[in-house]
């Protein structure tokens, strides 16, 4: 009875066991790891060299096991010299380098210089064929390697929660002067021309709008593994006001004409009937009326038509 009583217990045990090891395999780093050279265009060569200083201590204290840099350039030199003739940003390219060196994952780096603040996107490719981690965020330039460790734990484990840290949208707005919000709520940036707005991953809506144009909405999907491409937002031009105001008035006069005509119309045809004295100048008196009035409606359709042309025109 008691080896009855205890085998539930070692059950249990084991599947527990069994569950912290499967959970610890999935976050567990990937072996040897070679880092490529960061792609940052635009920083100047001792930048370039801080940046990947940083971002080969970052991800050794994320965990992950770092080949010497300098084992995984004379690799990469050898490779070349012996024919690899590709682009080390390509997936495949980089891959092959890090067999090459003998790696089971490689690392690349990306920084992007945006609205004064460095943006940094890390993919970790694995050689096994695993698919491809990639994690990206803003990084302060004073805490740089603090940043970058941030985004190599996350990198390394993509159990861990994404943080609610804005990343860059490009947008591009014509008229550069139209006014965005976002979910409901103006921004205190406004991207204009080829400019940004800083969105935290997830869902928004975006509105565009600006006098003189039909606004515009658009949903936005922002990953928090990469930076989108550029977007063109460009309003469509609405109807000016001015030139509605003037079409109205036209529409006004034509129904005004077209009374006033009718009018004078039926009283012209009365008037050529025998009429009796009183009625006849009655009937003379109305048509008069109908007359000014259709007279007025010329006038309010040519007034009006003048004023949408200059509405138009503006």
């Amino acid at each position: 009875m008691r080896r009855l009583t205890v085998l539930p217990a070692l059950l249990a045990f084991a599947c527990a066991w069994s569950s912290a090891a499967l959970a610890d395999t999935r976050s567990a780093s990937p072996g040897p790891t070679a880092v490529l050279p960061a792609d940052a265009a635009g920083l100047l060569p001792g930048a370039r060299e801080a940046l990947d200083a940083a971002v080969l201590t970052a991800l050794r204290n994320a965990g992950l096991q770092v080949l010497p840099p300098e084992r995984t350039a004379r690799f990469i030199k050898d490779a070349v010299d012996a024919g690899l003739n590709c682009s080390l940003a390509d997936d495949d390219c980089a891959l092959r380098a890090g067999v090459a060196a003998g790696a089971d994952a490689v690392v690349l780096a990306r920084a992007v210089r945006i609205d004064e603040r460095l943006v940094m996107v890390l993919r970790l490719l694995s050689v096994d064929g695993s698919p491809p981690r990639a994690v990206a965020g803003p990084v302060d330039d004073v805490g740089l390697v603090n940043g970058i460790t941030v985004l190599a734990r996350r990198l390394r484990d993509p159990g861990l929660p994404t943080p609610a840290t804005p990343l860059p949208v490009p947008v591009e707005v014509v008229p550069v002067d139209a006014v965005v919000t976002v979910d409901g709520r103006p921004r205190d940036e406004q991207p204009g021309r080829h400019g940004h707005v800083w969105l935290v991953p997830g869902t928004h809506v975006v509105q565009v709008s600006a006098p003189g144009f039909a606004d515009t909405q658009v949903v936005i999907d922002v990953p928090a593994d990469r930076i989108l491409p550029a977007r063109r937002i460009e309003l469509a031009r609405g109807f000016p006001p001015l030139a509605a105001i003037g079409l109205g008035v036209a529409v006004v006069g034509g129904v005004v004409l077209g009374a006033g005509g009718i009018g004078t119309g039926i009283a012209e045809l009365l008037l050529a009937q025998p009429l009796e004295r009183g009625l006849r100048t009655t009937t003379q008196s109305t048509g008069q009326i109908f007359m000014g009035t259709a007279v007025v409606g010329a006038l309010a359709i040519t007034g009006g038509a003048a004023v949408a042309l200059v509405g138009l025109g503006e």
